[in-house]
């Protein structure tokens, strides 16, 4: 393989590889409610998960595919001690055996800014896998005051807690002591691997004033002073593959592009072999890299558009 080819796939294969994005948990939340007595409800939530997905962005739409959420089931919170240990145990969630509760999406799945889609996922519980159908609303994209952009959801489903051998239940004179559908809702803020925002920056900067009421009247930005003692984000085990972002070109310019690109890549190889030519062998290869990329980079697009 001659080095033109070799600098061209190299070329091509960075500018097009996915990339994985990290959920943000101290940004991010899980929440589950249930009925209690049917006329009340006990709401918790998970302090401690994290999550990851593969995916590709522009300014109004992301695609991503296989999402993976890790939930620990030792930081169940319902804000009673008594009550958490008890979901701890065996009559339910069994901690000491199944540590973890899973979430996947393998997708593909593609997003617009604002909007709500019914996807399909698994959800694990006890070694228990059973498909789910989920509600995601992607909120589109935010940068922070760090510079770094952050890709938001929200999502919600509902469940029934046999379906996963959580069973343990009370017959008191109203009823069942606890009811069998769980509502499980969150809002998920992610980044992109390589562009994360340190934990400590999201502390109250140093140097500032706790505001009293009246002081809101007059406010002016708060400077961002960073902590020196700085806190690492969760580690994801895994390769994690590099992308650039592909803008959104007009279909008229990609379909030019990728017409230039073909016809300009014929022409140059014709020229390169004939004698002539020979001495401006360099500036050829040069030129064909360039077409073969500004082809490459049209095709893409256009599946990417029209996918």
């Amino acid at each position: 393989m001659s080095l033109v080819k070799i600098i061209c796939c190299f070329l091509i294969f960075n500018l097009f590889a996915e990339e994985y994005f990290v959920i943000k948990p101290e940004h991010s939340r899980i929440d589950f409610e249930v009925s209690y007595l049917k006329f009340n409800k006990v709401k918790g939530f998970f302090k401690n998960y994290k999550g990851k997905f593969i995916g590709l962005y522009d300014d109004e739409s992301i695609r991503l595919k296989d999402l993976q959420i890790s939930l620990s089931v030792a930081s169940i919170d319902t804000r009673n001690n008594l009550r958490d240990s008890h979901l701890k145990k065996a009559d339910f969630l069994d901690e000491k055996k199944y540590p973890f509760i899973y979430i996947r999406i393998p997708g593909p799945l593609k997003f617009d800014k604002d909007e709500t889609k019914k996807v399909e996922a698994q959800l694990t519980i006890k070694n228990k896998i059973e498909n789910i159908e989920v509600l995601v609303t992607y909120n589109g994209q935010i940068l922070d005051p760090w510079k770094n952009e952050n890709f938001l959801f929200d999502f919600e489903t509902k469940i029934n807690r046999q379906f996963f051998n959580l069973n343990w239940n009370y017959l008191t004179e109203q009823g069942v002591l606890v009811g069998n559908e769980i509502e499980i809702s969150g809002q998920i803020q992610s980044q992109r691997s390589k562009n994360q925002t340190e934990w400590s920056k999201h502390y109250i900067p140093v140097g500032t004033t706790k505001l009293k009421p009246d002081d809101t009247k007059n406010l002016k930005p708060l400077k961002i002073t960073e902590t020196k003692k700085q806190h690492d984000p969760p580690k994801i085990k895994g390769p994690i593959k590099q992308e650039k972002s592909i803008p959104w070109i007009s279909f008229f310019i990609l379909v030019s592009f990728a017409f230039v690109g073909s016809a300009g890549g014929g022409l140059l190889l014709k020229l390169k072999s004939e004698e002539r030519f020979k001495s401006y062998s360099g500036v050829i290869d040069l030129i064909t890299i360039l077409i073969v990329l500004i082809y490459s980079y049209s095709v893409y697009n256009l599946y990417y558009a029209l996918t």
